[in-house]
């Protein structure tokens, strides 16, 4: 009630950057037959306004814009399907996010993505348009068979992902290198110099 969602909607955060590929998802979601709703966590641009409008679909575009942290889980929760269409991510946290709070998740099948879903995302391709609509389509079309299913392994595997779990793995990565260092520092000075004729 507080941002004016529509009771059935597709959720998708990015900004206006290229690799973000939203003005694609746009394209794609008005090229589809899906009647849910896309909402947009991403700043007003009139640019996806005119596609969505072109294909009589302006009155289901909507936009979020400096939403909390603390409202973020509901607004993924209450999503039917979250879609990540990035070109590149050199993580992608949005689609972890989004399982974490049991939602279907549709993701590129490039960059960091596919490392990060594994199993737990139903993959396009997006530089297609025509793959992206049609993935759209079916999960839409499926979700009342799997949504259970699919939510509870999501959020099962989004449980592996943690800032404790990331610091600990980064410490042991510091560790071994200066271990490394250590070890190469000692071996240097255990080599004994040339003398000047040899030099």
């Amino acid at each position: 009630r507080k941002y004016e969602l529509p009771e059935n909607y597709i959720l998708s955060v990015g900004n206006k950057k290229p690799h973000k590929n939203i003005a694609r998802l746009v394209e794609a979601w008005c090229a589809s037959s899906c009647t849910a709703s896309l909402v947009l966590l991403s700043e007003f641009d009139p640019e996806l306004v005119a596609i969505a409008e072109r294909a009589h679909k302006k009155h289901n575009l909507h936009f979020l814009r400096f939403v909390p942290n603390e409202s973020l889980p509901t607004i993924y929760s209450k999503a039917d399907l979250f879609v990540y269409p990035s070109m590149y991510e050199g993580f992608g946290l949005p689609p972890l996010e989004a399982a974490a709070c049991g939602t279907p998740v549709i993701v590129s099948n490039c960059s960091s993505m596919p490392e990060v879903m594994s199993s737990h995302a139903t993959y396009i391709d997006p530089a297609d348009t025509e793959n992206i609509a049609r993935t759209l389509e079916e999960v839409m079309k499926n979700l009342p068979h799997k949504s259970d299913r699919v939510a509870q392994a999501g959020q099962n595997h989004a449980r592996k992902f943690s800032w404790l779990r990331a610091a600990r793995e980064t410490l042991n990565i510091f560790e071994k290198v200066l271990s490394e260092m250590e070890r190469s520092k000692v071996t240097n000075h255990s080599v004994p110099e040339r003398s000047a004729h040899h030099a």
